[in-house]
């Protein structure tokens, strides 16, 4: 009767821990972005551009920027493998607008002096954050500093579905600035979310697959599926669209 009086206790505490946006936040990560729709213009708030001379020591900074649909000119998917981590990975999409390019890098919204604990994000320890960035910002950081292998693969679909695609992903990121949510490794994560976005845009949908967690090989499924070109194999993929220093 004593252990389960302690696991409601335990419970009901874990219940009523709810997301908030108001908490004292990592400086890169300090202000969400909002997104103004304006016929075929999108008026960005808060696009990041963080100056890093190490991976810990950065300028932080955010301005406005106004894009228009009808110039997507590419979608890209870049994909970072975890060094230290062999089945995990990051992801997030480049909208190529002529010659800027815009991430948005769905990611563990982190607390001021604190680093980011893979095995947190199961325990309500992060919220969830749409980062909007040019994308040297997010690039250069995992290229340069903390020396991953990014590789940058163009996605194979419409330029409709990209716009749609990108519009979809800002509609999310303003709901974020209303009703925070947690970050999730298995249910509300850089890859469960932006699959959810992807496949409310595209025509070819994503399947549940071992490598929504398995984010590491998840390029085998998007060839699969036609989402990266077909007519290259993983590692002719990864050669071909690593990023180099």
């Amino acid at each position: 009767m004593f252990y389960a009086g302690i696991f409601f206790l335990f419970l009901a505490v874990w219940i009523l821990i709810r997301p908030k946006n108001n908490r004292e936040w990592s400086p890169d990560q300090d202000v969400l972005p909002y997104a103004e729709f304006r016929g075929r213009s999108v008026f960005l708030r808060n696009v990041r551009h963080c100056l890093y001379s190490s991976e810990d020591e950065y300028r932080a900074r955010f301005f406005y920027k106004t894009v228009s649909l009808d110039n997507l000119s590419a979608v890209y998917l870049l994909h970072i493998p975890f060094q230290d981590l062999p089945f995990a990975a990051h992801l997030f999409l480049t909208f190529e607008f002529g010659t800027e390019r815009i991430s948005i890098s769905i990611e563990a919204r982190k607390r001021k002096k604190k680093k980011y604990n893979y095995f947190l994000t199961f325990f309500k320890q992060y919220e969830l954050m749409y980062v909007v960035a040019v994308e040297d910002d997010p690039l250069l950081l995992r290229v340069l500093h903390r020396n991953d292998k990014v590789y940058r693969h163009p996605l194979n679909i419409s330029l409709d579905e990209g716009r749609k695609l990108f519009t979809l992903m800002l509609e999310r990121a303003n709901r974020l600035c209303e009703k925070p949510e947690f970050y999730h490794p298995l249910v509300n994560s850089c890859t469960t979310a932006l699959f959810r976005d992807m496949n409310r845009a595209l025509d070819r949908k994503i399947p549940l697959h071992y490598s929504w967690v398995a984010v590491a090989y998840v390029d085998r499924l998007l060839r699969k599926r036609g989402i990266l070109s077909p007519s290259l194999s993983c590692s002719e993929g990864r050669e071909r669209y690593l990023v180099k220093k």
